[in-house]
């Protein structure tokens, strides 16, 4: 894959980078093109730079060469700690997913080192709990010990949320703009096609969203010196993933540190936390991706059914009005997890840690409630993993 003319377009008070991506083999993007062009978009008055590098492009093309078995030739030169990181990068998602990726070479030539001065912190803001966490957990550390707080938030359209659901878009953006400026910060509007180039061409859940964040990380690096990608499980947890610990730190650069930010809390800590130093931010709290009629929290999903008990669990419903009423008790009932979360097992493992913690703390309504998920899970896992096995056995023959 050849990655190459990337270029600025300013126009109507935004800016847009872009490049060039090229197969070199028989592979085609979803309409059959053998080159596309990948964009990222943003407001002028936010960030106005004279030129762009590379980097923010050898990143989405990085998956999709691997999921190809395509080396990558860049037409331009690349940070060198960024090249480094990319060649670790390559051995950590093969070994996370053998069967949907090869190990390629990347042929390019280094720029000299540079360094940024900026003490900006950036933070994807889907207005999740992960990324209402980075905001609360960096304003404690930073009354604790001087760390900096966030600074620059960012709502991305073009990945939950669809490149063609402007309106959705805008009122999500509507929302969480007045949510964040409860702690002074503002929300910034950013697009990108980059899923759209992946469709088809990679999972987005393993080869996917990653190098998408790590993208626009790089976008910013001139301005912004630290990055902050939500954590979605625990240390001890964490399975392979598109964004994961030991892949996103392998997007920093020269001029810019990436983290994946912070695996050293469960969610429920994590609402605890929010709740303690930034509660403001979770009445307008954004956690579903199903968004069933154009709902901001559809109340019924896996993802929003879960959130509503952790914050039952946390003591923080109370602080929360973006979902529909009703009794959470009530609405798991008869809720079933499926297959393709129960194959996936993170939310399994979610469930299970929600069952703990409220046998724990003694709620034996949502204890009951969760049980037959759980019972369910595994009964129905079972089967999922033995029609695996003999997809394999087949596959074998």
């Amino acid at each position: 894959m050849i990655v190459k003319g990337v270029s600025l377009q300013r126009m109507a008070g935004k800016v847009r980078a872009q490049a060039i991506l090229e197969f070199e083999g028989t592979t085609r993007f979803k309409h059959g093109e053998k080159a596309a062009t990948l964009w990222f978009e943003w407001p002028e008055n936010y960030f106005n730079p004279g030129s762009i590098g590379i980097e923010p492009f050898v990143l989405v093309s990085l998956t999709l060469a691997m999921g190809v078995g395509e080396n990558i030739t860049l037409e331009e030169d690349i940070d060198p700690i960024f090249y480094l990181n990319l060649l670790e990068a390559i051995d950590i998602y093969h070994s996370f997913f053998p069967e949907e990726t090869s190990v390629i070479g990347i042929h390019a030539r280094c720029k000299n080192k540079s360094y940024s001065a900026s003490e900006r912190v950036g933070s994807f803001f889907s207005g999740g709990i992960d990324s209402l966490f980075n905001v609360a957990d960096l304003k404690k550390m930073n009354a604790l010990s001087g760390v900096h707080k966030v600074t620059d938030l960012w709502l991305v359209q073009g990945m939950d949320i669809p490149l063609n659901d402007n309106e959705f878009f805008q009122s999500t953006y509507d929302r969480l703009t007045e949510m964040a400026s409860i702690e002074g910060l503002n929300v910034i509007p950013l697009k990108t096609n980059a899923r759209e180039l992946q469709d088809g061409l990679v999972k987005w859940t393993t080869l996917g969203f990653g190098v998408i964040l790590g993208a626009i990380a790089k976008i910013f690096s001139d301005a912004v010196s630290t990055v902050l990608i939500g954590s979605f499980e625990q240390y001890k947890k964490c399975m392979p993933n598109a964004s994961a610990p030991l892949i996103d730190p392998m997007w920093s650069c020269s001029k810019q540190t990436v983290r994946h930010y912070s695996a050293r809390y469960s969610r429920i800590d994590k609402i605890k936390v929010i709740a303690d130093y930034a509660p403001g931010l979770l009445s307008q709290a954004r956690v579903c991706w199903k968004n069933t009629s154009g709902s901001y929290n559809c109340g019924c999903c896996e993802k929003c059914l879960r959130t509503l008990s952790e914050l039952r669990l946390a003591n923080a419903s109370h602080l929360v009005n973006s979902f529909p009423e009703g009794d959470v008790i009530k609405l798991i009932s008869g809720f079933r997890l499926e297959d393709s979360e129960i194959a996936g097992e993170f939310a399994v493992n979610y469930w299970r840690q929600i069952h703990a913690v409220a046998a724990a703390q003694g709620d034996q309504a949502l204890k009951s409630a969760v049980e037959p998920v759980l019972q369910y899970a595994s009964s129905r896992g079972k089967v999922i993993r033995l029609k695996k096995m003999v997809r394999a056995f087949i596959r074998r023959s």
